[in-house]
């Protein structure tokens, strides 16, 4: 089976910034998705299964902060990094649901390393499910597994 690309959701209300950071991450060897305001993100983010959310902080209508609080609700397991002009993130921020900060105009490995960093923190449900879901299918799993066993022995 091959490596599945990692994809990239960008989020920014400056086309030349989001081009560039879009040419950047492919450079990288990462699919991007690129939008230009959190509106249009969030639907995209609904209809992709993307690894990583990278969008400004501060745009016109809804923000990056108000976006990632609406992603963290919907997926809580996919990164969220804000990517600003400002030296720091405002202290208004909704820092419970950004994984990460990132200023514009940090060197190529920063952004590289910091997103590597956040996907590596936050794997995907399926593959390291939640308490809940092995709570519902743990029960399930085990009985299967015991069957398989059992079957594998000619007891049943």
């Amino acid at each position: 089976m091959g490596h599945r690309q990692r994809e990239i959701l960008c989020i920014d209300d400056d086309p030349q910034s989001l081009k560039v950071r879009g040419i950047l991450l492919e450079s990288m060897g990462y699919k991007v998705l690129s939008e230009p305001d959190a509106e249009r993100g969030l639907h995209t983010f609904r209809n992709h299964d993307v690894d990583a959310v990278l969008m400004d902080y501060q745009m016109p209508g809804m923000s990056g902060g108000e976006a990632a609080v609406e992603m963290k609700r919907l997926r809580p397991d996919i990164p969220v990094l804000i990517m600003s002009a400002l030296p720091w993130l405002p202290e208004s921020a909704p820092k419970e649901a950004i994984d990460g900060f990132i200023q514009k105009g940090e060197p190529l490995g920063v952004l590289s390393d910091r997103i590597e960093k956040a996907i590596a923190e936050h794997p995907h449900e399926l593959l390291n499910p939640s308490s809940d879901t092995a709570e519902r299918f743990g029960p399930l799993v085990a009985q299967l597994k015991s069957t398989l066993r059992q079957r594998r022995k000619g007891t049943i």
